[in-house]
This record gives structure tokens, sequence and C-alpha cells, in this order.
């Protein structure tokens, strides 16, 4: 959830400033991870996969808006998010399953993620000229700068009690500039003569690269 605070500088100005700050998630397509395991008989394993799995973080931003007309506004909008933990939860091996001395290993791996986004959006306004609520959806185009940091390799060995030994751990960090299309949907309805209330839902879909998400919950408010 997103709490977004809108401040415009006179009732019937045009223009307005917002801040942002909430829940957000990220996926990551086209980053890849290696994993190499040995064994003490001399046996060896290879898997290389996406680093898939989504961070989910709390996010900030600022924006500006212009009403160009009662039926269309233009909002500029930075949103900032940050996140450091591990990914691979779900992973397990299991070695002599359904034995006495079966051992499972669950091998974590460390990741962080830098995210600052840029949109661009145009909104048009659904209900008409002089509803007092008013129902937007909007598009236009999104830059983002991703730092990725993440294990990008992993070697273990397997000895032969089943004990999991990490013999060597690459952390890399990979620093790309995105491109992508943001859809967005909001409602805003009055709650007094100065302050609304409502909410916005967004997908930004990168090109090939990753998908981002948010739900936000919105309080303007008009000077």
């Amino acid at each position: 959830m997103i709490l977004f605070a809108t401040i415009t500088t006179a009732q019937d100005s045009p223009w307005s400033v917002q801040t942002s700050l909430g829940y957000q998630q990220f996926e990551i397509f086209n980053d890849f991870r290696t994993e190499l395991m040995t064994f003490e008989n001399g046996n060896s394993g290879r898997s290389t996969g996406n680093v898939t799995y989504p961070i989910r973080s709390m996010q900030f931003g600022i924006g500006l808006n212009y009403a160009i007309h009662p039926r269309w506004t233009a909002s500029l909008q930075v949103n900032y998010t940050g996140w450091k933990g591990e990914y691979g939860t779900d992973r397990s091996m299991t070695f002599n399953a359904v034995a006495e001395n079966e051992v499972t290993h669950s091998p974590r791996s460390p990741r962080a993620l830098r995210l600052a986004q840029f949109n661009l959006i145009g909104y048009y306004h659904l209900n008409g000229i002089g509803a007092k609520s008013q129902w937007q959806i909007g598009t236009g185009v999104s830059g983002a700068f991703r730092r990725h940091r993440y294990e990008t390799l992993a070697r273990y060995n397997i000895t032969s009690t089943y004990d999991l030994e990490v013999l060597e751990s690459q952390i890399e960090t990979l620093d790309k500039w995105i491109v992508g299309i943001p859809l967005s949907a909001r409602v805003l309805i009055p709650a007094t003569e100065r302050l609304q209330l409502g909410a916005q839902l967004d997908f930004t879909f990168f090109a090939s690269e990753a998908f981002h998400r948010s739900l936000v919950l919105i309080a303007a408010h008009t000077f």
C-alpha cells in the first residue's frame, strides 16, 4: 500500500506537486546465476537460471502534475526503492531421501536492489467535466536505473557424509538503464472542500527486462 500526498499551489491552479510512500514489487528476468557442485567421489553438477524471485519493499517518491484540460492531466513522477536480503528460500537439495541419514540443504544467496524510476503519464478523466469524483486511467513512458547486486556464481562441495561446503561465491553488481510502458488507474473522491481521498494501481512493463507494480492509497490536498 502507498500513501500518496498531493499539494497544489492554489485551488484553481493547474499545477500540483506530490510526494509518495508505499509498497512495490519488482521482478527481474534477464539476470542469471550459475551454481556448481562437486562431490568427494569425483562427480559434478551444474545449473544456470534466472534470478526471478520478486523483490518487495517500501517505495517513496515525488512528482509534478499539470492539468492540461478538464479531461487530461500530465504527471511526472520519480520513485525510489531499496532492498537488501536473501533469495532462494524455496530451494532445497535432499540426499539419501527416505533413508535414516537423509540430509536436506537450503542454500541461500545474498541480494540487493536500488531502483530509481521516472514516469511520465498522461491521465484521462473517465467521468467527464464537473464530476466531483475523478476516475482516471493513464499511460506514457517510464525510464529506470537499477543497481542489482547478487550472487552470480556459487560453488559447493558435497562431502561423503553429505555436508555442504561453500568453496567459492562471487557477488557482482549490475547497473542498467531500462525503459518501459507504465499503465496506471486512479480514483480521487472529495472528502472535504480541499481534501481528496482515493487509490492508485500501477503496472510498468519494461522491455524484456523487468516488471514493476504497486498499489497506492491517495490523499490529495488543495491549497
